[in-house]
């Protein structure tokens, strides 16, 4: 299931958020450890695509692609090949290709670098929020509670 909205239904609901979390939902941790892992084998089918659409020695252009660091100049050595041997139905075809993998590529990447968590009223589940969201939360709750003290009236002894 993709991911989903905290209902308002569990709004009251207690949870942890943090890395020891996933220890609770070890099946779920699995699954989460699966998808991320799986990148891997997907990074070198686009290195085959390249040598594919370079018309190229296999092991020298995945050899190429791999050596690429960064995912922005991977993409761009892509589309440029495709721009310099492919045409028409081909070339738009790849385009919507790229754009998936892209999308794909970003869920990946939220997946990757979330912040993960556990609620009892959800046993099924496991709670992900991006590294922003988790902040804020803990700017929030840290405000708060300084209010919190700020604002207390100390008492006198008498």
């Amino acid at each position: 299931m993709p991911r989903q909205p905290y209902l308002p239904t569990y709004s009251h609901a207690t949870f942890t958020i943090g890395p020891r979390t996933l220890d609770e939902r070890p099946e779920l941790a699995a699954l989460v450890g699966r998808c991320i892992a799986l990148w891997t084998e997907v990074e070198l089918q686009m290195a085959l695509i390249l040598a594919a659409v370079l018309k190229a020695n296999t092991a020298g252009a995945v050899a190429v692609f791999l050596a690429l660091k960064n995912v922005r100049t991977r993409r761009d050595v892509l589309e440029a090949a495709a721009k310099a041997t492919l045409s028409g139905e081909a070339l738009k075809i790849f385009g919507a290709f790229l754009t998936y993998h892209r999308s794909v590529e970003t869920q990946r990447n939220d997946l990757a670098h979330g912040i993960f968590g556990v609620a009892e009223a959800i046993p099924d589940a496991i709670l992900w929020t991006t590294t922003s969201d988790d902040v804020a939360l803990l700017l929030d709750v840290s405000e708060t509670t300084r209010r919190s003290l700020c604002s207390a009236s100390p008492t006198k002894s008498s």
